[in-house]
């Protein structure tokens, strides 16, 4: 689909537990190696200096475990923001967006908002 034909869909307000979330998801990519990683090693430092116990059973099943719940957070994470803030059926019509936006259509025409072009020439209100 063309740029100039991309409809324009109302960007959702997200909660700040929302974004929190979202956050936690993208550092879920970073904290899953590091820490099956870290618990790995605790399980072979433990296992090498005091024998095969509880300990090292519960850092090596930690480090599995560690991989596979941030693999399922994130599976849920998509799955539940899907479901609460699904894409709209239907995109605004160009009035609507500018009037949700406090701007006029023709200021949005002029900036390439409207027509999909990134320009930086949006300026933000004085007095907000």
């Amino acid at each position: 689909m063309p740029a100039e034909e991309k409809p324009h869909y109302p960007r959702p307000h997200y909660p700040r537990y929302v974004r929190i979330l979202a956050v936690c998801h993208v550092l879920s990519y970073a904290a899953q190696p590091v820490g099956c990683i870290v618990l790995g090693v605790l399980a072979c430092i433990h296992g090498f200096r005091h024998g095969f116990d509880g300990w090292t059973v519960g850092f090596g099943l930690g480090g599995v475990l560690w991989l596979v719940l941030c693999v399922q957070y994130r599976a849920w994470f998509v799955r539940w923001g899907r479901r609460h803030w699904p894409e709209p059926d239907e995109p605004l019509p160009a009035e609507q967006v500018a009037a949700e936006q406090n701007h006029t259509v023709d200021e949005h025409l002029t900036n390439g908002s409207l027509t999909g072009r990134r320009h930086n020439t949006f300026r933000l209100k004085r007095g907000r």
